[in-house]
């Protein structure tokens, strides 16, 4: 028997339907928008600030050569600092080191005797090491900043020490070790100061900087415990070699004025830091939306629920009373006995 088919339109959406669509897509687009905003590097200079472009090309510390050289076999104490004494020089005349104009360049002739690879100081670099010293100490800041270089990697002085010997370098890291030592003998200075430097791109292995002035805020100490965050300015002298607790190692020797401590604003500030507030303030705002958004689409559901074009919409799934009389008489067969000619009761009426 030939069923009442019911010949309807295929539905259409309803004008909220139609806005909540509309307001997917629009999200989609944004998310899509998001990824190839997020992929792009400079979107995260505010997290992570560029490299130079140097210190993106400068080498691996795999591939440097942290071993003394076999010609000094005289070893000395853990972390001691070593000079070897010198002839007399004279005295330097008194005129002269008050004058106001300090060169910056050092002689080549003069560099030329710097030793790379060699525990402590030599005899014949005593006079190159003098002179940084006391020209450093006679530079003032603005002299300083306008000649140093500040994207010298940590690899490349290493494995180019020939290149940047004897030239200004500025660097930026954490001072964890600050001591003090006697100077040479006929030395302008009575006492000099050690610093252990670490860098971003030293991992493990410290600059060696040996400074003429003490900062007043940072205390000496064999540990600092919090480091503190330096920027230093010297001349870089050689790779120089001293006994660790690994056996003797060398590093980047800079011998410079004074430290400048950079302040660190997550200490300053109680309440934590900026990166902090802005990722707290995005999570709250992401949070806010998507509850929003839920809430909305909750409440449009109940409302359509309980309107009448939801009463409608149910009513068109309903059998009509014709379509519940024809399957009335339809006859049944019985399928655990469907070759019997049992008969078969009459069907119970479909209500």
């Amino acid at each position: 028997m030939k069923l009442q088919s019911d010949h309807r339109p295929p539905p259409y959406l309803n004008r909220r339907d139609q806005y909540r669509l509309l307001a997917m897509v629009g999200v989609l687009c944004l998310v899509m928008f998001a990824i190839k905003y997020a992929a792009q590097p400079s979107a995260w200079h505010w997290l992570v600030p560029p490299e130079s472009e140097q210190a993106r090309m400068a080498p691996r510390l795999e591939e440097i050569d942290f071993r003394v050289s076999s010609q000094n076999h005289t070893t000395l104490a853990a972390d001691a600092f070593r000079v070897v004494e010198t002839l007399d020089h004279g005295d330097v005349d008194g005129e002269e080191s008050e004058s106001t104009s300090v060169e910056v360049d050092v002689a080549s002739d003069v560099l030329s005797l710097i030793e790379d690879n060699t525990v402590g100081l030599r005899r014949k670099e005593l006079e190159a090491y003098e002179l940084m010293l006391s020209r450093i100490d006679g530079l003032s800041d603005d002299e300083r900043s306008k000649v140093a270089q500040d994207d010298i990697a940590f690899t490349v002085l290493m494995l180019q020490s020939e290149d940047y010997r004897g030239r200004l370098i500025t660097v930026r890291g954490d001072l964890r070790r600050l001591t003090e030592f006697p100077a040479p003998k006929e030395s302008d200075f009575d006492t000099l100061y050690e610093g252990w430097l670490f860098t971003r791109d030293s991992g493990t292995n410290p600059y060696r900087i040996v400074f003429t002035q003490r900062p007043n805020d940072v205390p000496l100490s064999e540990s600092l415990d919090p480091p503190v965050q330096v920027e230093v300015t010297g001349y870089f002298f050689k790779r120089y070699g001293y006994a660790s607790q690994g056996g003797q190692h060398v590093a980047p020797l800079l011998l410079s004025k004074l430290p400048l401590v950079i302040p660190t604003p997550s200490r300053v500030s109680g309440d934590g830091s900026e990166l902090r507030n802005i990722m707290l303030v995005s999570i709250g705002l992401i949070t806010l939306a998507v509850v929003g958004l839920g809430t909305w689409f909750f409440l449009s559901d109940r409302r359509y629920r309980r309107s009448r074009l939801s009463e409608l919409a149910a009513a068109r799934l309903d059998a009509s009373a014709d379509d519940l009389a024809a399957l009335n008489q339809v006859p049944t067969v019985d399928t655990d006995r469907p070759f019997t000619s049992d008969p078969v009761e009459p069907p119970q009426p479909v209500k």
